[in-house]
C-alpha cells in the first residue's frame, strides 16, 4: 500500500521537530514554518508527499510528536 504524508503548514507552531527528525521531508522556510520539501499535491490547506517505506517509522514518530498535530502519515 502506498503511504503519503499530509501536512497543514498554516497551523505550524515553528517547533522545527519535523525538519530536525526528517530533513528529507521538511525544511523551515523564511517565515520560520515547516514546509514539505517535495510536494506531490495540494488540497485546500494540506500538502502531500509520498512516504517511502524505509522512512515510515520515523515519519510516524514525527506525527506522534508534532505539538500542533498537523502531520499525518496516511
Amino acid at each position: 500500500m502506498k503511504r503519503v504524508v499530509r501536512h497543514k503548514r498554516i497551523e505550524c507552531v515553528s517547533c522545527a521537530l519535523c525538519a530536525e527528525e526528517a530533513p528529507a521531508y521538511w525544511r523551515i522556510d523564511a517565515d520560520g514554518l515547516a514546509v514539505l520539501v517535495q510536494v506531490d499535491k495540494t488540497r485546500g490547506p494540506f500538502t502531500f508527499t509520498p512516504a517511502f517505506p524505509q522512512d515510515v517509522r520515523v515519519l510516524e514518530a514525527v506525527e506522534a510528536a508534532c505539538p500542533a498535530g498537523i502531520i499525518r502519515v496516511l
